[in-house]
């Protein structure tokens, strides 16, 4: 039950510039590795029953929008890893696709790459990835979820500007 589609002019001018330059099979590999994982999230949550306000696509990756409090950590958890799982499989049966028709090697590398690139990404236990929101989800139940949230935040924020730092 999902009320929206939001995909960010930035992306749209970022992905039509992909596509001059000759990266349209590579765009479309991710879009497809995205889309697959957010459609999975989505798929979990309305077998669970919760409601979906907006699926955004963003520069920087996507993500679902909805009404999730109150939700158990056990449920929390498996709707945060369903993501990656459906990447980490559909990679598997992509590589498994090569030993049945080598051929479709050449066609289908890129998005298997995007598949596991876009699982083990998301499963970096920084919040808002997917493995921060398992961690957040594990840690609450044990801890009060608002002083593991805002520690979660800081962490992120450090894991950022590390990030941002080693790039330089």
């Amino acid at each position: 039950r999902s009320s929206g589609l939001y995909v960010s002019p930035l992306l749209v001018l970022m992905l039509a510039a992909g596509i001059a330059f000759g990266y349209a099979a590579e765009i479309l590999s991710y879009l497809a590795a995205v889309a697959m994982h957010e459609l999975c999230h989505a798929a979990y949550a309305a077998k669970k029953g919760y409601t979906l306000s907006a699926f955004k696509l963003m520069p920087y990756g996507a993500c679902l929008t909805g009404a999730f409090e109150g939700a158990p950590p056990a449920d929390e958890i498996k709707l945060a890893l369903v993501g990656p799982a459906s990447n980490a499989v559909a990679a598997v049966a992509t590589v498994a696709l090569w030993w049945i028709a080598p051929e479709t090697y050449f066609y289908t590398e890129i998005f298997a790459a995007a598949n596991v690139f876009t699982a083990l990404v998301n499963l970096v236990p920084v919040f808002p990835l997917d493995g921060g929101r398992a961690l957040l989800a594990a840690l609450s139940v044990k801890f009060r979820r608002a002083r593991v949230y805002k520690g979660m935040r800081a962490a992120g924020l450090v894991f950022s500007l590390t990030l941002f730092g080693l790039a330089f």
